[in-house]
Formats: structure tokens, sequence, C-alpha cells
């Protein structure tokens, strides 16, 4: 039993005072003392008293700085379900249910080893008491949380020398260039290979210092990690010391050796007091050591080997079998159609990632081939294992290595997809720990003596079809976007990349105490990584069916889907994450839109969505002479680009949506007639938008004109022509819809944007509602 499991377990006592066995589990080996010197510490100097409230909003009170008011959080165990997830006007649920569903649980794992034991009983604590505030001085922050850091403090100042402690930081750089840089149209599970890839290496590493005999420490250490990074708090002597910079030293050399420039790990640490009373300091002093690490990453090789950066690139390899010339093969000198990289040799089992045999193949390294079969494998892993290795003289697998110092790996569910590697890895390796992906109820009908957690990840899901043996597989991004099965046509592809504003000054907010700092993470990984999930599965939708949550960490995602689903998908989540932070109006979503082919380069696509993306954070930014904003009404940010143009989500999006609807309704084959709204109609519109683009100032009066005659002549939607008239000249629109009143108020300078976007994306809707006989005959018409 570790020294910090005695300790959380004397935390855990404080809410569940009916949990027992504390001797038994070092529980006596703290004090309350030594518990209120690293409470202290904890909230650099305020005090609190341990008693269960309501869990408020932790995104509200950094807004405000309130300890009372705003909505709390049910009596919950914690989940990405629907029910109980978000916060409400009142108090509710029962605490006492609580701590007895904890009870029993805690029955049935407590007579198991004490190591695997104390690391689930860790996991119990997250499930039970996360939406538990951990006192009335500080409703804000998780008891879980609360408990989880107080007990990392207490066992770091119990070891550490001087009267100091260490905050860690670890991280993955260039994630995204990482993650996003496939070639290949028929890779879709390689992205999604590519982004787990990255949890399971951050896991790794994680467990590569936790579990080293000069740390020993455990889960409860980490503060958070979420977004290809972590912090963790860790006692400060020399041999702390020496141990991070060994495996720091081995990170690096293994990092260079596997993924050259185009992946990085940073490791850097920050001695601080045991009696701090400014943890802010001590996190901006952490991340500008991390901040230069960032741009200096592998200055060490470059000075001792310059040849390593700026050799000439080598040849690929010789592909000259008879067998595979024509139309499999594809030359003689191969690169990874991913990474780039040179492919020494070539095999189709270990190299190949083409699923169709009649189509080429696509070359890749063996390391992309483990990333897209993890990929694939990932579709049918309900979790994943940490792995140890046996004895000290087993040598990992090329398939199975993950980091420098080849202590510990994690995997999910084993399956086919390890081509024949299973032996190797049950005969030299034991597993220490199991994780649910996305599902609390974690704990396993019988124990075999690991512990057992639970993990957030967002998308370990995707779109499947059935192929004509009847096999499952993952879509790739032509059947993502492929509407031809149901009839209908105008298949692309939407690429979006999404980003939280301006969460960097809230973030920092919460660096004032690490049980602060730790609960404020955890309830972005929730929404971010868990909940996302829950929308995504919505049987009412077709989420599950057409797109694809490629990545979703920190504070960034990508989807890749067909282009309606993921324009209403994004739509659907910020709805959904305002609810979520207690209504708080300056946390926002920036994201970016495109649309494309299946058939377009994915690389160039993401690339392009991360252009758009960069619009939208630049909208409505104060004028850098003046310093007043475009448009005095609408927010910062906020926003999305779609189509070239930039849109807010407040009052312009519920008007383009609501707008495309209408224009739907009155151009269908029903109503076209009547209401005289057909396709002319909306390209005049688009065209007039062109017009403004191109900044001739006789746009008004052409469009107003319009609209004057378009009313006129047609007698029975003379109502619909006037308001499309008057809210094109004055950003007024008021009607009556279904037995309510509609009323929507913009800026007059943008009425010809929204209602052009509008009908861009009504065009698109009805089209893709287009019988595709009749697409097909009017196209041979051309």
């Amino acid at each position: 039993m570790s020294i910090y499991h005695g300790k959380l377990a004397y935390g855990i006592r404080k809410y569940f005072p009916n949990f027992s066995g504390l001797e038994d589990w070092g529980g006596s080996t703290i004090s309350e003392t030594q518990w209120q010197a690293a409470t202290l510490l904890n909230y650099a100097g305020a005090t609190i008293k341990e008693k269960e409230v309501p869990l408020r909003s932790v995104f509200q009170f950094l807004k405000e700085g309130k300890t009372e008011g705003g909505k709390v959080f049910p009596y919950a165990p914690l989940s990405i379900d629907e029910a109980n997830f978000f916060p409400q006007d009142k108090e509710s649920g029962s605490f006492a249910a609580l701590e007895d569903s904890f009870l029993k649980d805690w029955e049935k794992i407590k007579k198991g080893a004490p190591e695997s034991v104390g690391e689930t009983l860790l996991f119990l604590a997250k499930k039970y008491l996360s939406k538990v505030g951990c006192s009335p001085e500080m409703p804000h922050i998780s008891a879980f949380e609360h408990i989880k850091t107080t007990a990392a403090l207490a066992e770091c100042m119990e070891r550490s020398e001087n009267g100091t402690l260490l905050l860690v930081g670890v991280g993955l750089d260039n994630i995204q260039g990482f993650c996003y840089d496939i070639v290949s149209s028929k890779a879709a599970k390689s992205l999604k290979g590519r982004s787990f890839y990255l949890q399971m290496l951050l896991d790794s590493i994680a467990q590569d210092i936790l579990k080293h005999p000069a740390i020993k420490a455990a889960f409860g250490h980490i503060i958070y990690a979420r977004g290809g990074k972590m912090f963790l708090l860790l006692p400060d002597n020399p041999e702390v010391r020496d141990t991070l910079e060994e495996i720091r030293e081995n990170i690096i050399n293994s990092f260079w050796e596997k993924y050259r420039a185009s992946l990085y790990c940073y490791l850097r640490y920050q001695d601080f007091s045991a009696t701090e009373s400014n943890l802010v300091v001590v996190w901006d002093k952490l991340n500008d050591q991390i901040t230069k690490d960032r741009k200096q990453k592998y200055n060490t090789k470059l000075i001792a080997d310059f040849n390593l950066f700026f050799k000439p690139i080598e040849e690929g390899f010789d592909y000259d079998n008879p067998e595979h010339k024509g139309k499999k093969g594809i030359g003689k000198k191969q690169f990874c159609r991913v990474s780039g990289e040179l492919i020494e040799q070539a095999n189709l089992e270990k190299n190949n990632i083409q699923p169709d045999p009649t189509e080429p193949y696509i070359w890749v390294t063996e390391a992309v081939k483990f990333q897209s079969d993890l990929g694939e494998g990932l579709r049918d892993s309900k979790h994943y294992h940490f792995y140890q290795p046996l004895n000290e003289g087993v040598v990992l697998l090329n398939d199975f290595y993950f980091t420098g110092s080849p202590k510990y790996l994690s995997l999910p569910t084993l399956g086919n997809w390890m081509r024949g590697n299973e032996s190797h890895l049950k005969s030299n390796f034991a597993p220490i720990h199991r994780r649910k992906l996305n599902d609390t109820d974690f704990l396993p009908n019988s124990s075999n003596g690991i512990s057992y957690g639970f993990s957030f990840y967002g998308g370990n899901d995707q779109p499947r079809w059935t192929d004509n043996d009847g096999n499952e597989r993952v879509k790739d991004f032509e059947l993502l976007a492929n509407r031809e099965t149901t009839g209908e046509h105008f298949s692309r592809l939407g690429v979006a990349r999404l980003d939280l504003d301006d969460l960097s000054p809230v973030a920092k907010k919460s660096n004032t105490s690490f049980a602060l700092n730790a609960t404020f993470s955890a309830q972005l990984d929730l929404i971010l990584s868990g909940y996302i999930n829950t929308i995504w599965k919505d049987e009412t939708k077709e989420y599950k069916d057409f797109l694809d949550i490629v990545f979703a960490g920190g504070d960034d995602m990508l989807l890749v889907g067909r282009w309606d689903l993921v324009l209403d998908f994004i739509a659907e989540f910020r709805v959904d994450f305002r609810k979520f932070i207690g209504g708080r109006d300056d946390l926002t979503l920036c994201a970016g839109i495109t649309l494309a082919t299946p058939k377009f380069p994915i690389a160039k696509a993401v690339e392009m969505a991360g252009d758009a993306e960069d619009e939208a954070k630049g909208f409505n930014l104060p004028d850098f002479l003046t310093g007043k904003k475009p448009f005095p009404e609408l927010r910062e940010k906020n926003s999305f680009c779609l189509l070239g143009e930039v849109v807010s989500w407040e009052a312009e999006y519920t008007f383009v949506d609501y707008f495309a609807k209408k224009i739907m309704l009155w151009s269908n084959d029903e109503n076209r007639e009547s209401t005289g709204i057909s396709a002319s109609v909306l390209n005049r519109i688009i065209q007039f938008r062109q017009i403004q683009k191109d900044k001739k100032p006789n746009w008004r009066w052409l469009s107003s004109w319009y609209f004057q005659q378009a009313e006129r002549d047609n007698k029975k939607s003379q109502a619909i022509f006037y308001l499309m008239k008057i809210f094109l000249i004055t950003g007024f629109w008021q009607a009556k819809d279904g037995g309510e009143i509609k009323t929507f108020k913009v800026n007059p300078d943008r009425t010809l944007l929204l209602m052009a976007m509008a009908a861009r994306l009504a065009d698109f809707r009805s089209r893709t509602k287009n019988n595709l006989e009749e697409y097909v005959n009017q196209d041979s018409n051309v």
C-alpha cells in the first residue's frame, strides 16, 4: 500500500465517515495537523472545513469570484450520460445514496492486493465525489479534486528535502501537425489511430514517471492530463530530480529516433516552498520553462550532430517484385504516404493500409501502419490496459514501442490487428491497470488482481459499414460523404477545426490553487472528451453514421463527416457547452469549416479548415488605431467561418439557420409555384452578396429594387418578399411562424451576407434531397 493511498483514504473519510479500514490502509500515517498543512499549501494559505455541499460551477466562480449563487450540480455519480450532467437551479439528488453506492462498490474491491486496490479506490472516489463541493467556503471545487491534490501535497511534503516540492509539466508538441498530416483519402482510421496513439503515448510516459522506483508516485499525483499535456506534484529531493532528467533524456532520444522533428516531448519542473503563498508565480515560472523548451526542441541534438537535420534524404526502397507491377505497383522508390518518411523495406502486411485489394497499395511506415490498426481496433475497444514487462530483459517489439524507457505501455483490447504478436505480449508483459473508455461503471464482475479505472476520450467509436462478407469496417472519408445509397446527392465532406476562445486567461485564474486548477481541467475534460460522445451517439441524429470525431482534447477539436451534419453537430455542442458552464457567456467557440469532395487531400482540407478557423478568431476584433469594433453589438470571435464568410454564433447564425429552413420550405416542389421562391431567387441573393463583397456601392439599391419588384409581381407571396425587403434594408425581421412570433435584429450592413449564406445552405440541403436518378438525367443532358 503506497503512502499516497493511505492519505487519500484519510481524505475520503471526511466525506464518507462510514468508510472503514483506514488503519489497514495506512490512514493512520497522516495526522490532522499534516492534512491541514497540505490544505493550507493547496489553497495558498486559505483554510477550509470539509463538508459536503452541492458542487457549483467552477466556470461561474472564475468569472465572478463568487462562492454563492448560480447553478449547482445534482448529487450523482460522475457520468457522461445526459441525465444529471448539467447544473440545475436547485439542489437535487441524495448525498446519502451517493455514499451508500460508494460503500457497496468498496466492498467489491477492498480485499485485493493493496497497491491495485489503492489505485482503484482513487477512481472510485472520482466517480462518487467529483460532483460534490468540497466545503461551504469553496463549493466550486470538487471534493474529489480537493482530497486528491491535498493527499498528493501531504505525501510530497513528507518525502521532500529542504521544505520544497516539485511542479512537473510534461507534454507533446506539434500534436496537430502529427495528427492531421494525412495524405490519403482512404486513411480515416489512420487519422483516428494517430489521435488515440498520442493519448496512449502520454499515458505511458506518465507510467514511466509515476512507477519509477526512485519516484514511487500514484495516479493521484497528476493534477490533470488532457490535450496532450499533464502536470504532476512530486517530492523534491536529488534522487527524484536525477530520475526526471534521466527520463527526459531517454524520451528525447526515443522521440527523435521514432518521430524525428514531427513530434516532440518536453519535461520540465519547478520547485516551490511548502509554505508558498502565491502559486500563480510557480505556474508562471514552469510555463516559461516549457515555452523556452518548445522553442528550442532538439537543440542538444542539433549541437551534437548538425547533419542529423540537414543531411540529404535517402531514396526509397527498391520495389521490384514483378507480381506487383502495373496496376498495383507504385514505382521503385517509396516514402510513407502519411509521414513522408523513408520506407526501407516493403511488406504488404506491415506497410500497406489499402483495405481494398483491387486498388493500388497505400504504402506507409510500420509505425503508421500500427496507428492505422489502432484506429481500426479502437472501434471495438471498450477499455485499454497498461502493461509492464515481466523482467528487465524483455525487448519491446517495434509495434508496441511507445516511450524512451520501455517499462510501461498501454494498449486497447487485444485483437487481430496485433498481427500475430499476441503471444509475445502475453508471455513477456503483465497487465497492471485497466481503464474503461467513456464509462464510469468501470468495476468488473470479478477482479483478476489488477487495478481499474476509467478515462474519457473523444471519438472512441466511429462510423461503420458492413462489407459483402459481413465484416464491419470503419468508413473511409468517401463513405462518410456518400449519400447515393439513400438516393440523394451533393456529396461533400465537411472538415471542421474548433477552438475555445480566450481560455488561457480563465485557466490562469485557476492557478491560485492546485485543487481549483484540477477541478477546472476535469470539468473541461468531462465535456470536451466525454460528453461529446453522448451527443454523437444520439439515436435521433445521423452523427454516428456519417461523422467522425477525429480529435477532441484540450481546447481543440477536429471533426470530419458529411458537411451538413458537421455544422449541426457544432451548433448543438455549442449550446450544450454553454449550458454546462452555467450560462457563462464569455467562454465562446470559434470554428473553421471547409467543404471538400471525398477524394480531396485530407491534409489540405484540414489546413484550409485551420485557415478558416483563424478567420473566425479574427472576427470583430477592435481596430488597431481606433480601438473600436466594426460591429459593436456583436462579440469578438464567437463565430464560425464557412464558405468564405464569417458569421457570429449569436443573433446571426440563429437567423441563418431559421432563414435557410424557411427558404427550403418555400421553394420545395409543393410550394414553389405558390410562393414564387425558386432557384433563381436564391441565385440573385448570392449574386447581390458577391457585388457587395466586391465593394460596389450599387449592391444596396439593386437588391432593394429586386425585392420591390418581386413583391409587386408575386401577389400570392407579397408578404414573404416584403419581409425580405424590410430585413435587407433595416436588419429587422418579425413574422408569425407556427403560432410563435419570430423576431431577429441584425446590423443592416450584414443582412445580405446572412441571406446569401442561408440561400447557399438551403441550396445545398435541397440538392441533397434530390432524387439521384433525376440528377443523373439532368447531368447527362449537359
